[in-house]
C-alpha cells in the first residue's frame, strides 16, 4: 500500500519530545452513513507507529480532530507539523522523512 515515511513525535506540555519513531502515513477516505447520499468522503491521515498503534487526524466542516478529539489547527514550523490535543496536553507530531 502507497504510503510516506515519517518520524512521529508525541511532546508533553512544556513541548519536550516524550517518544520518536519513524512511522508510516497513510491516507484513507471514508464516509459516515448520512454521507454515503451526498457522496461526501473525509480524508483521514493515518499515522502508523512501529508498535502497530495510530494516530488518526482531519478536518471536517473546519474543525481539526486528532484521534478523534477536536483540536485547533495545526502548528507548522519548517517540516514538523503538530497537533495539541487539549484533553491530555499533549502534542502529537509528524516530520517527513528522506
Amino acid at each position: 500500500m502507497p504510503h510516506d515515511a515519517f518520524a512521529c513525535q508525541v511532546r508533553n506540555a512544556s513541548g519536550q519530545v516524550t517518544s520518536a519513531k519513524p512511522c508510516r502515513g497513510f491516507i484513507f477516505y471514508q464516509a459516515s452513513a448520512e454521507m454515503h447520499k451526498t457522496r461526501e468522503q473525509i480524508g483521514l491521515n493515518v499515522y502508523v507507529w512501529p508498535d502497530g498503534d495510530r494516530s488518526v487526524t482531519y478536518v471536517r466542516n473546519g474543525i481539526w480532530r486528532l484521534n478523534e478529539v477536536r483540536t485547533e489547527d495545526p502548528v507548522t514550523e519548517a517540516d514538523t507539523r503538530c497537533w495539541h490535543n487539549p484533553i491530555s496536553s499533549r502534542s502529537f507530531c509528524v516530520v517527513p522523512e528522506g
